[in-house]
């Protein structure tokens, strides 16, 4: 038996009301919150996110055009929904780094992988939080893999060349930032002290949505 597609259930909550959003909330909400979390928002943060992602295609049910595809139209409105929670809480908390689950990761299969499993995920959330937030958004979304190019230019708001250009600039960006904090790591102590409490402070709304 064929599984309803997600468009076909967007069409069905525009049509009949929630019932069909609760198929939609089981295969996308890891995603939302791996997202949310990355960009900043914290376990509990993105959690609300998702809820309120989810309360905003319910809304906007009447929006969904036939022929339009869910998962750019869900990111759409999730950039939104966070842009809003930053405009709403100017200062956030550090990135929640037990949410592994949420954001995907794989058990090592070793201890010593697991160390260094860790140690790579930290920076990277460090990395990340370095980012100027559209920067940050366009990394994660890029990795999205019902995202392609032309989707992600409509998000952005730009021509495909340009998205690239920006994604390469971004890219480049990251993992400039990647490898400092990873010669910092050789550094003493209290210096990689003052470094983790600057990405910290690095969590604000620096950039709008476009």
């Amino acid at each position: 038996m064929r599984e309803t597609s997600d468009e076909e259930l967007m069409q069905q909550a525009a049509a009949q009301g929630p019932a069909p959003l609760a198929a939609l909330f089981d295969r996308h909400h890891r995603r939302l919150l791996a997202f949310f979390v990355k960009l900043g928002h914290g376990r509990t943060g993105g959690e609300d996110l998702v809820q309120e992602t989810f309360l905003r295609m319910l809304r906007y049910a009447a929006s969904f055009r036939p022929g339009a595809q869910f998962v750019p139209w869900m990111y759409q409105i999730a950039r939104h929904a966070a842009a809003d929670a930053w405009h709403a809480r100017p200062r956030e908390e550090a990135h929640d780094h037990d949410a592994l689950d949420a954001l995907g990761a794989t058990a090592p299969d070793s201890p010593e992988r697991a160390h260094g499993a860790g140690e790579l995920e930290a920076r990277l959330h460090r990395a990340l939080a370095r980012l100027p937030r559209d920067k940050r958004e366009l990394v994660l979304l890029s990795r999205v893999r019902q995202l392609d190019t032309e989707d992600l230019a409509r998000l952005f708001d730009c021509t495909p060349t340009t998205l690239r250009v920006r994604l390469h600039r971004s890219l480049d960006e990251l993992r400039a930032h990647f490898d400092a904090l990873e010669h910092a790591a050789h550094e003493p102590a209290a210096r990689r002290n003052d470094v983790q409490r600057n990405d910290e402070r690095a969590l604000t709304p620096d950039a709008k949505v476009n």
